[in-house]
């Protein structure tokens, strides 16, 4: 817990992509990482659907909620995902919204 006994507030981004092909989508997506951090960006997991490496899961962390909409609605993002070679809309379950933690510290 921080001083005092708050809570640290964490927010997620949970989106799906299916795309083209895994490793160029991955080297794009490492390339990213200086720009997110800028913005508030903590770190990821990624999941294969299904056993599927070209169809993910893609789980953000980012300190604020208003940063994750930043990033979800920036033309870096769409910039990215093109060149990236996803190949069908990003799914962002709840509408894109940022999904709220908190963290125990």
């Amino acid at each position: 817990m921080k001083a005092g006994g708050r809570r640290a507030t964490i927010a997620w981004t949970h989106v799906r992509h299916r795309v083209e092909d895994y490793p160029k989508w991955k080297e794009v997506f490492d390339s990213t990482a200086e720009y997110k951090r800028s913005h508030g960006w903590k770190g990821y997991r990624i999941h294969a659907i299904e056993g599927d490496n070209n169809h993910l899961l893609v789980m953000e962390e980012f300190e604020t909620e208003d940063q994750v909409r930043e990033f979800l609605g920036s033309e870096y993002l769409r910039e990215a995902l093109s060149e990236a070679g996803v190949s069908d809309g990003s799914r962002h379950p709840g509408g894109g919204a940022a999904r709220r933690r908190q963290r125990v510290e």
